[in-house]
């Protein structure tokens, strides 16, 4: 070939990869998907980002497909350089027919429930196929991008040398663009291109915490292991509502206290015998990734060998009662595979943080009134069964300044991101977002339930970063419970109780008639039973799933303190005194090991 026509070819080559990977970009865009992006998406960091992974991919693929069917027309296999074209443009037309009616029936791209789902199901799959496959609109947004490829790729056979570097590009562009999507939280399925989505579906399998497979409750399972008491004649379970909140610290609610006016609403609703306030309540975990999965399934830990895939959660449980169930968060829970260990196949609806904005992450979620008035309110707006909603706030995180917005901010003015004025406003709108919450469910839903708990605490001191330790502002856990009218005699029994986060998931059940496992029993306690007055609980770092800090804290009922350090085989003591582990046989150890594993939690035997 001469030179000539060697630059002829890389022309050819590179001209229609720069054409074509934009044009598809634009076709999912606005034809295979159900709707556009709104300004803010355009905006935002997240969607750049992603659309760069998914030009990565797309990329890689047109190279490898076009340098093999290039191989094939330079070795004289014309046969099979046809049926080559075919099969991809067949596989390209199902990945995007799959993604097209998955976006039309529940407008977010396929995920890997979806692929579990395929195997476990694939009769009942092909028949609800079958039944809700939209033809015509299948056909009309998946049609061009076909042309593209089929075009594109015929272009590449004919124009395209092979050689190891071409292949070798392709290859890792395509593998380092799905591995990016699949693994890195900060990509969103939403904001992909449709085959990267769909390819990163079929890889996201990978992602399953540790033992997921082997110890998890099976997806499909009969709920006859569930015990749940059937209503009787003209009875329905009542509805629940769990709304969790972010670095929420109890002093700063003037509802525990606080001597500025931070939550005016939920201390007139205490006043007029309308909430329960529990006063000795602590948090499970100390970060989001440890407290909110443990909160699901209601376990305090440490949970050092997978028990919390051999537990039902309370989705599980709420299908079992006959409920209606959702999950609607601010926040982006890819972050620590907490959407594989929470969000199962018994979650009707399930919305994250970035399906309310695209650049919801950990650090600052979507909005959280955007969130409640377009997710949460018109869920419970049009809802008409008994149901089980969970709400998962942006709340009161890092930097606070950006957590509150103009008109809740009270306190002024706020000279850093991190003062205390910014903090106290971030409370200010919390109680502004349970008042137009709370006014929604007694209007529409007078009998349903409303718990309160934050997931964890923050520091508040210059000294101390954020939510790191066992500090009392972390630990302590501002709980409260809204019931129905008339309904408070059992729970103020336990407002002064020594009481968990855990305890939300006993007391949930109990109000649908459902037999707390067994396993749970010494972890979760219902709230509408006497709590023992010597009760110790433990605030955890450690799940083997995805996050281990070898600290563990024992509360004890007046809320003091014992800290565990596994790493340094040191017990640090309420009064400040250092023991070693070894010698610190106690039925408050035993409490924390009873379910430990010695070679991963302790590098001892245990007494």
């Amino acid at each position: 070939m001469t030179k000539e026509n060697q630059s002829s070819v890389r022309f050819v080559s590179g001209g229609a990869l720069w054409f074509s990977v934009p044009l598809l970009l634009f076709i999912d865009q606005f034809i295979v998907r159900s709707s556009g992006m709104s300004w803010s998406d355009f905006l935002s960091w997240r969607y750049w980002a992603n659309q760069v992974i998914s030009a990565v991919f797309l990329s890689g693929l047109i190279v490898l497909l076009g340098a093999y069917l290039a191989s094939l027309r330079k070795a004289g296999r014309i046969r099979w350089f046809w049926f080559a074209l075919l099969i991809n443009a067949v596989e390209v037309a199902a990945l995007y027919s799959l993604q097209v009616n998955h976006f039309l029936s529940y407008q977010k791209p396929f995920s890997s429930f979806g692929v579990r789902f395929v195997f476990e199901n694939p009769n009942l799959f092909l028949e609800l196929m079958r039944e809700n496959v939209e033809l015509l609109q299948t056909v009309l947004r998946v049609v061009p991008s076909v042309l593209v490829f089929a075009f594109v790729l015929h272009g590449f056979a004919q124009s395209m040398r092979v050689s190891v570097a071409h292949v070798s590009a392709g290859a890792v562009s395509l593998l380092a663009a799905l591995g990016v999507a699949t693994f890195a939280w900060a990509s969103s399925p939403t904001m992909q291109h449709s085959l990267l989505s769909a390819s990163a579906a079929f890889m996201d399998l990978l992602r399953m915490p540790n033992n997921f497979y082997t110890t998890k409750i099976p997806g499909n399972r009969s709920f006859n292991e569930l015990q749940c008491q059937k209503p009787t004649s003209g009875e329905t379970p009542p509805s629940v509502i769990w709304v969790v909140g972010e670095s929420l610290v109890a002093k700063r609610m003037s509802l525990y206290g606080y001597s500025r006016p931070t939550t005016d609403f939920l201390v007139l609703e205490w006043q007029q015998d309308r909430l329960v306030r529990f006063n000795n309540a602590v948090s499970i975990g100390t970060v989001t990734r440890v407290s909110l999965p443990y909160l699901f399934f209601g376990i305090q830990g440490p949970d050092s060998h997978g028990r919390i895939y051999r537990t039902p959660s309370v989705f599980d449980f709420a299908k079992a009662a006959g409920l209606h169930t959702a999950f609607i968060g601010a926040q982006e829970l890819r972050w620590g595979n907490q959407d594989k260990i929470i969000i199962n196949q018994n979650v009707d609806l399930y919305k994250s943080g970035t399906d309310f904005e695209r650049s919801a992450g950990v650090s600052k979620g979507a909005e959280d009134f955007k969130v409640l008035t377009e997710g949460a309110l018109p869920f419970l707006n049009s809802i008409n069964k008994p149901f089980f909603l969970a709400l998962h706030m942006d709340g009161s995180h890092y930097p606070y300044a950006n957590h509150s917005l103009p008109r809740f901010k009270r306190f002024l003015p706020e000279l850093s991101p991190n003062d205390d004025n910014a903090y106290d406003n971030t409370v200010v709108q919390l109680d502004a977002y349970m008042q137009e919450l709370m006014g929604v469910v007694r209007a529409k839903h007078p009998q349903a339930w409303v718990f309160f708990s934050s997931d964890h605490g923050q520091n508040l001191t210059k000294e101390v970063r954020f939510n790191s330790g066992y500090s009392d502002n972390v630990i302590r856990n501002p709980l409260f419970i809204l019931p129905p009218a008339s309904q408070l005699e059992k729970l103020e029994q336990n407002s002064g109780a020594p009481v968990s986060q855990a305890d939300l998931y006993a007391s949930t059940l109990a109000l649908w008639g459902c037999t707390l496992p067994q396993q749970l029993r010494q972890d979760s306690l219902s709230l509408f039973d006497t709590v023992p007055a010597d009760r110790i609980r433990v605030v955890s770092g450690l799940m083997t799933s995805h996050f281990v800090d070898e600290t563990v804290a024992v509360i004890l009922p007046n809320r003091r303190k014992i800290e565990i350090d596994y790493s340094k085989g040191a017990v640090t003591m309420h009064d400040g005194r250092v023991v070693p582990l070894s010698s610190w046989n106690t039925p408050a150890r035993r409490f924390v090991e009873r379910f430990a594993q010695p070679d991963l939690l302790s590098r001892e035997s245990i007494p």
